[in-house]
C-alpha cells in the first residue's frame, strides 16, 4: 500500500517519472520476483533498485495491444536457448539495458518470458519521439529479428504466461 501511495503522490508531481519507476520497480521487478531464478535475481536486482540497470517490460504489440493471449512475437527453441522474432510497441524504458519480452513458444504455444539485452544482435529499438506526455519514459518500438536468447535468460517459472501467476 505504501508503494501505491508513493507512486500516486509522485504522479501528482510528474506522471512521466512515476511511470518510469513503475515500469522499473513495479512491472519488471515484480515479474522477476515471480518468475526468475535466484541466480537471475542476484545478477541484476541491486543495480535495478539503484536504477543503474534500466529494464523495460515488453508485452504490447502494435497489432494486438496488450492482449497476451494473442501475442505474435515468438520464441523458437534452438541449441543453447531460443530465437525471438516479432515486435513490441509502446514499451516503457525501451532504450534501457534489457527488456523482459513476453513471447509465444512456437512449439508449445504457451506464453513465456525472456530477458533480452537491448544490445543483442537482431534487436533494434526505435524511440517514439515528440510525445506530448510522459517524456521521462522512453517508449519505443522494438524489433526482434532472430535474436538469440541463451537458456539462462528464460524466466523458467513463467511456464504458461500470466496463468503462472495464479
Amino acid at each position: 500500500m505504501a508503494y501505491g501511495m508513493l507512486m500516486m503522490e509522485l504522479a501528482r508531481i510528474d506522471a512521466g517519472l512515476a511511470t518510469l519507476i513503475i515500469v522499473q520497480l513495479g512491472l519488471s521487478m515484480c515479474t522477476l520476483e515471480l518468475f526468475a531464478s535466484e541466480e537471475q535475481k542476484k545478477k541484476i536486482y541491486d543495480d535495478m533498485v539503484a536504477c543503474r540497470y534500466l529494464v523495460g517490460w515488453g508485452l504490447t504489440e502494435a497489432e494486438i495491444g496488450s492482449d497476451a493471449s494473442n501475442l505474435r512475437t515468438t520464441a523458437k527453441k534452438v541449441e543453447g536457448g531460443y530465437r525471438i522474432n516479432g515486435n513490441k510497441r509502446w514499451i516503457g524504458n525501451a532504450d534501457g539495458h534489457m527488456i523482459i519480452v513476453w513471447a509465444k513458444d512456437e512449439d508449445t504455444k504457451k506464453i513465456g518470458a525472456y530477458m533480452v539485452p537491448t544490445n543483442s544482435a537482431g534487436c533494434k529499438v526505435e524511440i517514439i519521439k515528440n510525445k506530448l506526455a510522459l517524456r521521462p519514459v522512453h517508449n519505443g518500438q522494438i524489433y526482434f529479428n532472430n535474436v538469440f536468447v541463451p537458456e539462462e535468460n528464460r524466466l523458467a517459472k513463467a511456464t504458461d504466461g500470466f496463468a503462472s501467476v495464479n
